[in-house]
């Protein structure tokens, strides 16, 4: 989980992502390798395997909310209202076993 410090009230979106923005890359794609370090070999360098997901779930401020994964998606957004506090976010993606996988990326804006 993720450890969250609500400042204000109000409607927020949450959107979830196996891998960041910036790859522009599906839920259940894979993902190339990145480039390698000196000295060590890093988790980027390797290559990210496909997962079938085909929900995501969300647990935080009191609610447990799923969504179904669409084709294609990058990630997958919840809209919820949240009371100021602090609280844990919860965040996976489950395949149609429900086998589940972790949401890496969680991307939180206030909407109002």
């Amino acid at each position: 989980f993720w450890a969250v410090d609500v400042k204000t009230a109000g409607e927020y979106t949450v959107e979830l992502r196996r891998w960041p923005k910036e790859s522009g890359t599906a839920i259940t794609a894979s993902l190339e390798a990145g480039a390698n370090v000196p000295g060590v070999t890093p988790f980027r360098a390797v290559e990210g395997k496909p997962f079938a997901a085909v929900k995501a779930h969300l647990k935080l401020g009191g609610q447990e909310l799923t969504l179904l994964v669409k084709e294609g998606a990058r990630g997958a957004t919840f809209k919820l209202k949240l009371k100021p506090g602090r609280d844990e976010l919860w965040a996976k993606f489950t395949d149609a076993d429900g086998v589940p996988m972790g949401a890496f990326y969680a991307y939180v804006t206030k909407v109002k």
